[in-house]
């Protein structure tokens, strides 16, 4: 249960990852994030100078044996993580995973920034309880009303033991406003306490979890065999793998020709890595155009095979 005394408002998950890098780390502090990770929260980190570890992920998130070893090499001032529904992977970190990192936090006193805006997004299947939940003082945990309700409003929460509130609270941009989207969140609470954010959310599940499902279909069928990919069970998102000697990047001139899109992997790398990986998103599209997108996709691959 969420209890209201541990909810910090913010005008998105990102505007609040930027608080937490300028109030919680100063420039020249290193910092650990997944590799790969969500690439504009690699800009938010590079734009306020940190300097950035990346640390190994594979089919169970995060992995925690290599972070244990580069705590023994490094001082980070936070871990930034994606725990559910990752982006870009699609992956869960699992419930075991995240006691150790919870124990490993602890041992080594950083805090955990949980990006937790998919939390609410599941299809299929069990997902473990927000990280937050599993620590009442390490954890710096990110929700958002951008994913479950609409993009536009730009409102979201920290949830956080209260006494990191006075930091947050000491900010510039926070001080000056008294606060982040007083209007905003006037109209959050009515659809809150209407029950509209609850019928919204049962809505959009149901659209999302029917849009991934076709999709995963249609690439079953037209993707090459040599093109691997992870099933979501929740978020937005599919994490797609070519063979080796193909670089994504190179493929969206071509790509744009046939009128589709896609990230490269590189942009979700520290160390502008996965090259050969490219992420695409389900969440926005029908059916139909997603059918249709999957096609043209499959038939770009198919011409750079050897």
């Amino acid at each position: 249960m969420v209890r209201p005394e541990r909810l910090f408002l913010t005008a998105g998950a990102s505007h609040g990852l930027d608080l937490i890098s300028g109030c919680f780390a100063q420039p020249g502090d290193t910092v650990f994030v997944e590799a790969p990770t969500y690439f504009l929260a690699l800009k938010i980190l590079q734009g306020r100078n940190l300097r950035i570890v990346s640390v190994p992920t594979d089919s169970d998130g995060l992995d925690v044996v290599a972070l244990e070893h580069l705590l023994e090499m490094e001082k980070p001032a936070f871990l930034y993580t994606i725990p559910v529904h990752h982006n870009p992977t699609s992956v869960t970190l699992s419930v075991v995973r995240r006691r150790k990192l919870i124990e490993l936090a602890e041992k080594h006193k950083f805090f955990i920034i949980a990006d937790e805006v998919y939390q609410l997004l599941n299809y299929n299947g069990y997902t473990p309880s927000r990280l937050a939940a599993f620590d009442d003082s390490r954890v710096i945990s990110l929700g958002s009303f951008s994913k479950i309700l609409a993009p536009g409003l730009r409102l979201a929460w920290i949830e956080t033991e209260p006494k990191h509130f006075s930091v947050l609270g000491r900010c510039g941009v926070i001080k000056s406003g008294g606060g982040v989207n007083p209007f905003t969140s006037a109209i959050v609470e009515s659809a809150i306490t209407l029950g509209l954010q609850d019928s919204y959310l049962e809505r959009v599940r149901k659209v999302y979890s029917q849009r991934c499902a076709h999709m995963i279909q249609v690439l079953d069928h037209v993707l090459p065999k040599v093109v691997g990919f992870t099933k979501p069970k929740g978020g937005f998102f599919v994490w797609l793998k070519l063979p080796q000697y193909i670089d994504s990047k190179e493929l969206l001139a071509e790509a744009q020709i046939l009128k589709i899109g896609f990230r490269p992997g590189s942009l979700f790398s520290q160390e502008e890595g996965f090259t050969n990986f490219l992420r695409i998103c389900f969440a926005y599209y029908n059916e139909a155009e997603s059918e249709w997108a999957c096609k043209q996709l499959g038939r770009l691959f198919s011409s750079h095979l050897q």
